[in-house]
């Protein structure tokens, strides 16, 4: 990494360790997850369409306040959605 600050080091290893620990959902889960919610926002129910990547897997108990990265703490959630406060 050229120019790479002690700040930037921590944050790449902060990232890695969190990969290995609390790893992301994987394909097979993320497919059950939009059959679970049938390509549908689990807020307003707006239909979703995968191939168009309108769909976010969004986090129920957010990872900062102690939420973890299983499957079971995602929601298909439509872009507007996503971003607003819930």
């Amino acid at each position: 990494m050229p120019n790479c600050t002690p700040s930037m080091a921590r944050n790449t290893m902060r990232k890695c360790f969190s990969a290995i620990l609390d790893p992301s959902p994987k394909a097979r889960d993320v497919g059950l997850l939009w059959a679970y919610f049938q390509s549908s926002c689990a807020y307003c129910g707006k239909a979703l369409e995968r191939a168009l990547r309108h769909g976010h897997l969004d986090h129920l108990k957010a990872r900062s306040a102690g939420g973890h990265n299983s499957i079971y703490n995602h929601v298909l959630a439509c872009g507007g959605c996503n971003g607003d406060e819930k």
